[in-house]
């Protein structure tokens, strides 16, 4: 494959297609907000040459992208503001989001997407990434911190465009105003809007019947979860690490296989007594890609079995006794919670077999289900408090590096699974693939693009262990090509 390279065609700032009320210039983050890492949730949908249809290679529907981009941020209006380190708040001043079109050479979109589906290196990724210089300068592949630098967006977009007709656009959101829920729906916000427009046959002008007062949402995690005098200065989780980024298939059938695999061990280790409940795909996968974790780390190390955590994310919306928080509210709701392994005391170098991945499914479910029950029952401030002491645990166990006294090692993930992620068709179709690219290590569970129970795992990680990760027996045996 031809060296990859893109030539910016524009670069500017899109701004609310409404001005923002001066009643909503100012909006204090919540402490979720704060806790949350200060980097950029990185997605990229890839799209297939369309014949016949606009596209985005089409000028006017270009034009189109950015005015429904400006009428949806009239709605998501915090998004288009910059941050006030300060006061811990975001000034909703219209400023605008980055916002490029570039051109790509050296590579087709279907060389693209074999690339990503061939669970090879996926290395290529970051530069459908938006590296803006408009209004201050914006980090490299999308992500950084943004501590004292109030001229950078909040949002970035840039669309890619293939010289064989196919297109990709990388959108970035900054953590700390936004979690992956509120950052789909902001996407997918802009799908509809952007419909409004291309899709409507023989009228692609913009005229002004087609200025819309769309409603502004409800960016209200602080009455919920106000900062107070918790402590919320924690560093970031292994931000802007040296990581590749691989992408393990399991369609339906291999989710299947390890649904019954789990059910024979459970059975064979009751002796055929009662039945256990099978926990959902996504904390069976789960489990597989912490217990292949657990083993590379060791073999890195070339120590036996350590006690190790890992911190899965939980959405809460619908989840807790307030009314208020839906699957409308914007802004970050989510909290970490912690499963703990901790390996048989008579574990030696050579035992490494002994841990199983369904020995690792009872301690997620075990975590979530006890942070579940606080979510439904707890106060704002209990909740606040549960979210800082896992927060808190992760990010000590990850600053000792695995070399506290200790000695445990600490993986992160979250899962997009039920989100709309192959919903977002501008006008052109639906993405034939959308990937997630991280700075950090960790790994994201997302609904495959057919539509049934398979899942895809997006894994960032250290190279060495990565190479470890890809020969586990059980990914082997769990994951298509």
């Amino acid at each position: 494959m031809a060296e990859i390279h893109t030539r910016l065609l524009t670069e500017k700032l899109i701004k609310p297609s409404t001005p923002t009320p001066e009643n909503l210039n100012r909006l204090s983050l919540s402490l979720l907000d704060n806790l949350s890492p200060s980097t950029y949730i990185n997605i990229i949908y890839y799209y297939n040459p369309i014949i016949n249809q606009p596209t985005p290679h089409d000028h006017q529907t270009r034009l189109h992208l950015q005015k429904s981009l400006a009428d949806t941020l009239t709605a998501f209006y915090p998004l288009a503001g910059r941050y006030d380190r300060d006061d811990r708040s975001v000034k909703c001043d219209d400023q605008g989001v980055g916002y490029a079109e570039v051109e790509v050479e050296g590579c087709r979109i279907v060389d693209f997407l074999d690339h990503l589906h061939g669970q090879r290196p996926c290395l290529d990724q970051y530069i459908l990434l938006p590296h803006l210089g408009v209004a201050g300068p914006f980090p490299d592949g999308g992500c950084g911190d943004l501590a004292g630098n109030s001229s950078t967006p909040l949002v970035a977009i840039q669309v890619n465009l293939f010289k064989c007709g196919g297109a990709a656009i990388g959108v970035c959101v900054w953590h700390k105003i936004a979690d992956s829920h509120t950052t789909i729906e902001f996407i997918n916000a802009w799908v509809g809007r952007s419909k409004h427009f291309i899709g409507a046959k023989g009228n692609l002008q913009i005229t002004g019947d087609d200025k819309v007062e769309l409603q502004r949402l409800s960016f209200n995690g602080g009455s919920f979860f106000p900062v107070k005098n918790f402590p919320v200065e924690m560093p970031p989780l292994g931000h802007d690490m040296e990581v590749v980024t691989r992408r393990f298939v399991l369609n339906a059938r291999d989710v299947s296989s390890m649904r019954t695999e789990f059910k024979e061990y459970i059975s064979k280790v009751n002796g055929g007594g009662a039945s256990v409940r099978t926990p959902s795909r996504v904390t069976l996968v789960t489990a597989v890609f912490w217990k292949a974790l657990i083993g590379a780390t060791a073999a890195i190390r070339h120590t036996r079995l350590r006690p190790s955590l890992l911190s899965p994310a939980m959405n809460l919306r619908g989840r807790t006794s307030f009314p208020a928080i839906s699957n409308d509210s914007s802004g970050n709701f989510w909290t970490p919670f912690v499963a703990h392994f901790k390996p048989a005391a008579n574990n030696e170098d050579n035992n490494k077999a002994t841990l199983t991945w369904q020995d690792l499914v009872g301690p997620i479910t075990d975590a979530m289900q006890t942070m579940l029950n606080l979510v439904q029952h707890g106060s704002g401030d209990e909740i606040s408090l549960a979210a800082i002491k896992a927060f808190k645990e992760v990010q000590e166990t990850m600053a000792a590096g695995g070399h506290g006294g200790e000695e445990v090692d600490a993986f992160i993930c979250s899962s997009w699974c039920r989100f709309a992620l192959y919903e977002a068709d501008f006008g052109w179709g639906k993405p034939a693939c959308v990937s997630v690219d991280n700075r950090s290590e960790m790994f994201v569970l997302m609904d495959s693009s057919g539509g049934d129970e398979g899942i895809d795992v997006w894994v960032s990680m250290d190279e060495d262990k990565m190479q470890l990760l890809e020969q586990d027996p059980h990914i082997i045996a769990f994951t298509s090509t």
